[in-house]
């Protein structure tokens, strides 16, 4: 069987590709299960002390600022629930081991976090929660509440994130994302999105899939 050389030369390139691969890897909601706490926290809180309807406002995708609390009340909640919500959370089924498996397959891969927006306390707290975990990252990027320009910085391939509002302002930039999409956040349709639910199909997707009408 001869190969033709072009075919042979995007062969090569598709494979160091995946070998060079730069992944961006949002933390909560993503690795760790501390938006399901808050989220879950701020329902409570809303029906129980503030003695909230549960009503959402639109448009407000948020685990806790969706309620129409006031700012008194936002900063009561969060007093209450960070920064040690990072640290009492559970990791993601799998997460751990396909992060491990993406590391063997030669992929660098960057944590990149609003955490260190409540203080030095919770960088800390992830450090030592990172550590107890042995989840380890190429490196971590704390208080980044706008990603796209420390994504453009990295040069990301992927981005594996949780919350719409920082996908849809990603891929401006076209920047390919995998949305780990909780079903309190909304769908998105575009060519540098693709929607996965677990760890496995992240896996799936980054070494299976492609991504090739997207460049």
């Amino acid at each position: 069987l001869i190969l033709d050389k072009t075919i042979i030369k995007e062969i090569l390139v598709i494979r160091l590709e995946e070998l060079f691969m730069i992944i961006v890897c949002d933390l909560d909601g993503v690795v760790f299960n501390s938006e399901d706490i808050v989220r879950c926290q701020a329902e409570l809180t809303d029906f129980i002390k503030y003695k909230g309807n549960g009503i959402k406002i639109k448009d407000k995708f948020a685990t806790y600022k969706c309620y129409g609390w006031s700012k008194k009340q936002l900063r009561e909640f969060e007093k209450e629930i960070y920064p040690d919500v990072g640290y009492y959370c559970s990791v993601f089924p799998f997460a751990k081991k396909v992060l491990e498996l993406l590391k063997k397959d030669g992929c660098k891969i960057y944590a990149v976090t609003k955490r260190g927006y409540f203080g030095k306390k919770e960088i800390l707290l992830t450090e030592k929660k990172l550590k107890q975990e042995k989840i380890q990252f190429d490196d971590v990027i704390y208080n980044q509440s706008n990603k796209v320009e420390t994504c453009l910085k990295l040069k990301a391939d992927i981005v594996i994130e949780d919350n719409y509002e920082n996908i849809k302002e990603i891929i401006k930039s076209n920047i390919k994302c995998l949305y780990l999409r909780d079903i309190s956040q909304p769908e998105i349709k575009s060519k540098y999105v693709k929607e996965v639910h677990n760890w496995g199909e992240i896996y799936r997707y980054i070494k299976t899939m492609d991504w090739s009408d997207m460049k």
